[in-house]
C-alpha cells in the first residue's frame, strides 16, 4: 500500500467487506470518517483504513459487540494519551538527570578553581 488515499472500493476489497458494511461502521465509529473529495467521494486513509481492519477483527473473529468496540476503542484512545504523556515524562526524567550531572560536573570545576585561587593567594601573601 503505497497511496495516501483509498476509495470505498479498495478499502472494501482490502477488508473483503461490503461497502454498505463500511458506511454502517462508520455511522457507529465516528473516528473512522473519512476525508470527502469535492464530490463527495470518500478518501481514507492507511490510519483509517488499520482503524477498520481492528473494528472488522473485533467484530468478526473476536466476536465483540458494536458496544464493545466502541468500550474497546476508547480504551485504547485512554490508553495511547496515557503512553504519550508517560514518554514525555521519561524523556523529562532523562533530561533532567543528564542536566543534573552536567550542573554537577561544573560545579566540582568551579570548586576545584576556587581552591587553586585560594590556594594561590595564601601563598602569594606569604
Amino acid at each position: 500500500m503505497a497511496k495516501y488515499y483509498y476509495s470505498i472500493g479498495e478499502v472494501c476489497n482490502l477488508l473483503n467487506v461490503k461497502p454498505h458494511t463500511v458506511r454502517y461502521w462508520e455511522s457507529e465509529f465516528p473516528q473512522i470518517r473519512p476525508q470527502r473529495t469535492r464530490g463527495d467521494t470518500r478518501r481514507y486513509t492507511q490510519e483509517k483504513i488499520e482503524l477498520l481492519r481492528m473494528i472488522r477483527d473485533l467484530l468478526y473473529v473476536q466476536k465483540f459487540t458494536v458496544k464493545g468496540v466502541r468500550k474497546r476503542l476508547s480504551d485504547i484512545k485512554s490508553a495511547q494519551k496515557h503512553q504519550v504523556s508517560t514518554d514525555q515524562g521519561i524523556i523529562n526524567h532523562d533530561l533532567k538527570d543528564s542536566l543534573i550531572k552536567q550542573l554537577n560536573s561544573i560545579k566540582e570545576e568551579l570548586e576545584q578553581v576556587q581552591a587553586k585561587s585560594l590556594t594561590n593567594n595564601i601563598d602569594l601573601k606569604t
